[in-house]
């Protein structure tokens, strides 16, 4: 399984009860391709820089996930039905590189 990024805009005005039940269909959905979702970040409301479909703003929330990359184009497309959500963007999540430390030859 790889890890994966899923930014969602959920364009709704809603509390945070409202989003955190949104937020658990789409987790549901990522667990139930059998999927493990690893962590969610809710960033709040946010303006766009331009009007897309006649909305001026939305919700952002990052989750990350692992999943098998054969699952992704269907978790996408499952995404692209529920109409709760405006927009999912799927990434490969970015890799940490590990720090170097300095070897003994190299000055600190």
């Amino acid at each position: 399984m790889k890890k994966y990024e899923g930014l969602f805009i959920f364009t709704q005005s809603m509390d945070d009860n409202a989003l955190e039940e949104k937020l658990e269909k789409a987790r549901g959905e990522m667990t139930r391709l059998g999927g493990t979702v690893l962590d969610t970040a809710k960033w709040g409301r946010q303006s766009f820089s331009r009007h897309m479909g006649k909305k001026d703003s939305g919700i952002y929330a990052l989750i990350t996930f692992e999943l098998e990359t054969a699952k992704v184009a269907v978790l996408s497309e499952r995404f692209r039905l529920n109409e709760d959500i405006f927009r999912v963007q799927i990434v490969l999540a970015p890799r940490k590189v590990p720090e170097k430390a300095p070897s003994a030859d190299q000055p600190a």
